[in-house]
This record gives structure tokens, sequence and C-alpha cells, in this order.
């Protein structure tokens, strides 16, 4: 049996650098473990995040929701997807009559196998990424979008990730893939395991889950399984 980590929101805040002090006791907690990651981010930025000592040491690494598989550092798959233009101009017209105003720019984020979709914009920092999290949760605006686009477009996916994003890939290129490759006898750990949260098919198909409101929660959680 292994652990599978989620990153943004259970390892490290959200698009942030994992705590120093986070860091050094997980490192060593891995050690003689079975460890995986799986992110919606790119290779590149679970790196920043986590740093190369945490990646390198992990079994394998799943970026862009499964759809991009290291071992180490040596690639074993990654799969390919774009979005057609209906979706885009569909999107688009969310992001245009959206009554949330507050805008930072890079909307879309292109990954492979998926992309990443946010109202207020992937250069969103601390403070406005908080200001945008509060305000859906009290109107559930990511969870309607969610809704309104997989009704558009049924053979596509769309759920809500990290603070501010929703990861939009197609059926079946999401986080629970993982599982075709190393199977389901593992604990998760994430903190989108809900209906409608990007961990949640991984959830269902996963041995055992636990859910995680943050980081320090997951510190937390480990103290106790060690």
């Amino acid at each position: 049996m292994g652990y599978i980590f989620d990153v943004d929101g259970t390892l490290t805040p959200s698009l942030t650098k994992i705590d120093p002090i986070f860091h050094d006791w997980f490192l060593n907690w891995m050690d003689g473990k079975s460890i995986f990651l799986v992110t919606g981010s790119d290779r590149a930025k679970t790196l920043n995040q986590l740093g190369e000592r945490i990646v390198y040491n992990a079994n394998m690494t799943f970026h862009c929701s499964g759809n991009v598989v290291y071992a180490g550092d040596t690639l074993l798959r990654k799969n390919k997807w774009s979005p057609t233009l209906e979706q885009i101009d569909w999107l688009n017209n969310q992001l245009d009559s959206s009554p949330y105003k507050e805008r930072t720019g890079k909307h879309f984020e292109y990954r492979d196998g998926a992309i990443n979709f946010s109202i207020v914009g992937r250069n969103a920092k601390g403070a406005e990424r908080t200001r945008y999290h509060y305000w859906d949760q009290q109107t559930g605006e990511r969870v309607r979008i969610a809704a309104q686009f997989k009704e558009a477009f049924p053979k596509v996916d769309a759920v809500i990730g990290g603070q501010t994003g929703l990861d939009i890939y197609p059926i079946g290129q999401d986080k629970g893939q993982i599982t075709k490759i190393i199977g389901t006898d593992h604990i998760f750990i994430g903190d989108r395991c809900q209906p409608g949260g990007n961990d949640y098919v991984l959830a269902k198909k996963i041995k055992e889950c636990k859910e995680v409101e943050n980081w320090e929660h997951t510190w937390e959680i480990l103290r106790v399984l060690d």
C-alpha cells in the first residue's frame, strides 16, 4: 500500500511553495514509503512548489490531472488534447458575462491533456485569489459554470480545481486515470474530494481517502499515520 498526495491545498498553499519546515519533515516522512503525487498543474509548477528532492523521491508524479506521468526525471506518458474553438468561445462568454469584475489576466492555461479556466485569472496573487474564492463560495459561480459546460459539451468534463479555477479535460482523462497504472490499494489525501471537485473521481476509486482543509491539516494526519 502507498500514499497518493494532491499538491495545491494539500501539501502547499494554492499555487505557492511548500512551507520549508514541512518540506524537511515530509521528505523525512517519505523515506521507505511508496509515495505518488497527482496534481492539475504541469511539471514545472510542481517542481517549483515542492522542490526537486520531494518530486524525485516520489515513486511517480502525475501532472496535468494524470495526463503526464514521470518516474523520477523520466517521462513515461503524455496525453494530448486541445479544446475546440466552440468550447473556448463558450468559456469566453462566461468571462464576459460574469458579475465578478476583478480580473488579473491569463484566464486560460493550456496543459497537456487539459486546460484550466479562471474568471479572476491565473495571474491573481494571494489576496486576489482569496477574494474570488470567498465570492465564489457565496455565489457558486464555478459550480454553475461547470454544470452548464458539461451540459453543452457532454464528452468533456469540468471540475473545480484550486481556489479560483476549473480543470477541463475529456471524460476519463481525470486524476482517476492514475489507478490504471498504480492500482487502488492506497491512501489518497486531497482537498477536493467531494462531488464536483477535481479529486473526486480518484477519491471514489481509491481504497481510502482522507479529505483535508489545507497543508497544515495534512501534516496533522501524517503525524498520526506515522
